[in-house]
């Protein structure tokens, strides 16, 4: 399968790992996020620090109820044997 990122990399799925739902902080604010990685061996809390571990952006967004579902979507997709998956694009809060 082919995971499309939302900044359009083509990412082959093989090449993957593990692919995790991540909650973090940056510039003190909470961020969400579906990342792969080239390792299996990621302590989540730590994945800058981790030295030869690649990681792959699929998808950022504004809650954590929006990136399980978007990880749960490519679940699915994974399970049905898609030959491409699109990463969801977050949902736009006006503000």
């Amino acid at each position: 399968m082919v995971i499309v990122s939302q900044d359009r990399d083509v990412i082959n799925f093989n090449s993957l790992k593990r692919i995790t739902p991540f909650e973090g902080t940056i510039d003190g604010i909470s961020v969400y996020a579906v990342l792969g990685f080239d390792s299996l061996g990621t302590d989540d809390e730590n994945i800058d620090s981790v030295d030869g571990v690649g990681s792959v952006q699929l998808g950022i967004y504004n809650t954590e109820d929006e990136c399980l579902d978007a990880f749960e979507k490519l679940i699915a997709a994974i399970r049905a044997d898609n030959k491409v998956f699109v990463m969801p694009e977050p949902s736009y809060e006006e503000g």
